[in-house]
């Protein structure tokens, strides 16, 4: 697994900085234009759930997000990674912050065009009886509990659900999934001093 692309937005001295990277990659400039907000921006991206302090913010600015977004190469996902690879063999990942709260991280994913199949386990269990009823994955009378009714329609999203029902978006995700994400991805940040 290999760092690709890196978007970074209103980190730092940063504004906005779109690159990519290869298999080597090393980075070179004048002092003060973000070579270390670069560094430190990745580094957020795996250490940060939260950034404290204004000075993390483009020119101190309290009111604009920071969007640290990454896109890493997966020929060969682990079973944790699979459902988040896209077709290009990619992880992409975003993570939103806002100071002193919690991080928002998304991976960006196909996810169904209908909303009772978004955020299943977040329905309630009313809902989620009645479209397993409409796609005839129960019958008429049927109560499973929530935690049945969660696995039956996230199986059959999963399995059943045709192709053309779903479309590219960001799907959240939490910390203990974006920790798998990344299981064997290394970050050693190298500099001169």
């Amino acid at each position: 697994m290999r760092l690709k692309r890196l978007h970074v937005e209103n980190f730092r001295a940063l504004e906005t900085l779109n690159t990519e990277f290869h298999p080597m990659t090393v980075i070179i400039g004048e002092n003060d234009v973000g070579k270390t907000s670069c560094m430190l921006a990745i580094r957020a991206l795996f250490e940060s759930k939260k950034l404290e302090s204004d000075a993390d913010f483009f020119k101190r600015d309290r009111s604009r997000q920071v969007v640290v977004q990454v896109e890493f190469d997966c020929p060969d996902p682990t079973d944790e990674q699979a459902r988040f690879v896209n077709q290009d063999k990619e992880i992409r990942v975003r993570c939103t912050y806002d100071l002193g709260k919690p991080r928002v991280v998304e991976t960006r994913t196909k996810v169904p065009k209908d909303s009772r199949f978004q955020a299943i386990s977040g329905q309630k269990v009313g809902d989620l009886r009645r479209t397993l009823l409409e796609c005839g994955q129960i019958q008429k009378g049927e109560s499973p509990t929530k935690p049945e009714a969660v696995k039956l329609l996230e199986e059959w999203v999963k399995c059943e659900l045709p192709g053309d029902k779903f479309k590219e978006g960001w799907e959240s995700v939490t910390e203990i999934e974006f920790a798998k994400l990344l299981p064997d991805f290394v970050y050693v940040p190298v500099n001169r001093d």
